[in-house]
């Protein structure tokens, strides 16, 4: 959840995208598909830029939801309330087996094999004992240890 307050001051601008740090951290939340909290403080002057910048995100509509606020004591219910509304709205997570014929590829356990051993395999030290997967042929598809 991305919690996006906006007051008067548009910030200094970073000196590699011409974009103030609140305006970057929108700007990267809405490429990821964050779900937005977006609270705009009302009965103030507000700077030409910050007023774009304002203007940009109640044009973006996805996943958002917008109140305004005069005060910190305003404002805290609101966010409370939004929080609890997004809260009852989600779904619980559910267990969903995969078939039992899927093919499921994790690249890091099958991945390329490097100087004889595998990328993930630990090294074995004396008397350490080693599992069934370590000594499975390499027809199974599963690396294990080499030496």
């Amino acid at each position: 959840m991305y919690l996006l307050l906006l007051g008067g001051r548009y910030g200094e601008p970073i000196f590699d995208s011409g974009l103030a740090p609140t305006e970057e951290e929108f700007t990267r939340a809405r490429q990821r598909g964050i779900p937005m909290l977006v609270f705009v403080k009302q009965g103030i002057e507000v700077q030409p830029r910050q007023q774009g910048f304002i203007d940009r995100v109640q044009e973006y509509t996805g996943g958002r939801f917008r109140a305004g606020f005069t005060s910190a004591v305003d404002l805290q219910p609101k966010v409370a309330a939004a929080l609890a509304e997004i809260a009852a709205q989600q779904a619980p997570l559910a267990y969903t087996p995969l078939p039992a014929n899927a093919h499921l590829v994790v690249p890091w356990v099958y991945g390329p094999r490097r100087q004889g051993r595998s990328i993930h395999a630990p090294r074995r030290h004396p008397g350490m004992l080693c599992s069934a997967a370590c000594r499975a042929p390499a027809a199974s598809g599963l690396t294990g240890h080499t030496g």
